[in-house]
């Protein structure tokens, strides 16, 4: 059923309007997407999302990541479709781009190749095209429920679009440049720019989490502390709260690192590389058949429930040969068998890559939190979930919790954040800054060994 949940008291009031307030939340993630929204009734809201995403298998709140370009047509697409239509593409057409957002922090250019290397564009237009895509899908939704009537202009609509914690503030400003050239915000528009704003994907989580318990009559009492460790395909990011007051205060300086999914997806080629060998790509003559290995790498790795015994895993027919031709046995008809001890070459160095960073919270914090809380799509892995529980969850007077969908708590949590951001309270600054200056020398003051000589421009101020 539906989630419904009560606002604070002391939600903000964001303009004098008296048009009902529609609030609508983008999780733009590395390997899947959401959008949710809801209207505010009496201070009660019910987030709402898509029944189903164009192309899905399956009903599920995220589609993927993916935009693909035709480039004889410019014809594109995006999520289930854009991996549809790369799929089908026989002509060598199509191009694909996966894993772009992380370009952003990643690649000094900032472009985004796609698969196989037939383009490249500039990241900032991929994430463009791919948000206009995105928000074509949603218009049509709402038409199709009549969420707003005809006359959009009768609601107010507040946007909320997340972004990882680690990111640097000229990477926020990038997004918020991406968000207008989308048309989620006005720049000539002051009451626009108040009605948009960019949500930690951790504190989106956390938000997620306090309303969560609370609806389910555990909620986190007054003066408890949780560290949430938020797993994503690209990022893991990790931020501490304490609820005083109603609500939450940071504890401690958040942390986070590039170590989400898409590393074990890099380990899995390192693997297959020390398998065929140096060059291996060079001798795949169907470009396409990058795309079909790492959708059989994505299924298989959603699948693995535990890193012991045997798996088998399907290898693309464009692979064969080269398999045939670099190895003596490891195919058989089509498949390749990956054991336990090369599955956790392929995953533990990234499951301990996270577990460093949950324990430098834990020392920084110097204390003992009262819950831990796991959350993102990476976070539907039982291996990690079993590894960081085994590793965390042991300690006394913690209670180490994942929700029961913890990739769409970042979805859920951006719209409810989006209505109340005074849920945080406060946060740790993650850098300071000062300033200096020269005094003249004074022989009777001063020691001789500490007198500089600056060119005239520099004489009072560094």
């Amino acid at each position: 059923g539906q989630q419904t949940y009560m606002t604070r008291n002391s939600k903000p009031v964001r303009t004098s309007s008296n048009k009902p307030k529609v609030y609508f939340a983008i999780d733009l993630g590395t390997s899947c997407s959401g959008v949710a929204w809801c209207i505010e009734s009496g201070g009660i809201l019910v987030p709402m999302y898509p029944q189903f995403y164009p192309g899905a298998p399956i009903r599920y709140y995220k589609t993927l990541t993916q935009l693909s370009i035709n480039m004889h047509t410019n014809e594109s697409a995006i999520g289930w479709l854009a991996k549809e239509m790369a799929e089908n593409d026989i002509d060598n057409r199509v191009s694909l781009f996966k894993n772009f957002k992380m370009d952003l922090r990643n690649n000094p250019n900032c472009e985004s190749t796609s698969i196989g290397g037939s383009l490249v564009k500039k990241t900032d237009e991929v994430i463009v095209m791919y948000l206009r895509h995105l928000m074509e899908f949603v218009k049509e939704e709402w038409e199709k429920i009549n969420f707003i009537g005809k006359d959009e202009f009768a609601v107010e609509i507040s946007y909320c679009l997340t972004i990882p914690a680690i990111w640097e503030d000229h990477e926020k400003q990038r997004m918020m440049d991406i968000a207008e050239a989308v048309g989620l915000v006005d720049q000539g528009s002051i009451s626009s720019k108040f009605n948009f704003q960019l949500a930690l994907e951790p504190e989106a989580a956390a938000t997620y989490v306090f309303y969560t318990m609370e609806q389910e009559g555990t909620p986190v009492q007054d003066g408890e502390t949780f560290l949430i460790i938020d797993c994503g395909g690209g990022t893991v990011d990790l931020t501490s709260h304490q609820l005083s007051n109603g609500k939450l205060r940071e504890l401690i300086p958040g942390d986070g690192g590039a170590c989400g999914s898409m590393k074990v997806d890099q380990n899995f080629m390192s693997w297959l590389g020390s398998v065929l060998g140096f060059g291996w790509e060079q001798e795949v003559q169907d470009p396409s058949t990058f795309i079909e290995l790492s959708s059989n790498w994505e299924s298989f790795k959603c699948a693995t429930v535990t890193l012991e015994g045997d798996k088998v895993f399907r290898v693309p027919r464009g692979l064969w040969n080269v398999f045939e031709k670099r190895t003596t046995d490891r195919l058989k008809r089509g498949i390749v068998k990956i054991n336990s001890e090369e599955l956790k070459q392929i995953f533990l160095p990234v499951f301990e890559e996270i577990a460093e960073l949950v324990q430098k919270q834990i020392n920084l914090y110097d204390q003992t939190f009262d819950y831990i809380f796991l959350v993102g799509g990476f976070a539907e892995s039982i291996p990690l979930t079993n590894f960081l529980k085994q590793r965390f969850g042991d300690v006394p007077a913690v209670m180490f919790h994942r929700p029961a969908n913890p990739g769409q708590s970042i979805i859920a949590g951006a719209i409810l954040y989006a209505a109340d951001e005074s849920i945080i309270s406060s946060r740790r600054i993650r850098r300071t800054y000062g300033v200096g200056c020269y005094k003249p020398f004074d022989s009777s003051i001063h020691d001789d060994t500490k007198r500089a000589k600056l060119p005239k421009k520099k004489r009072t101020l560094l």
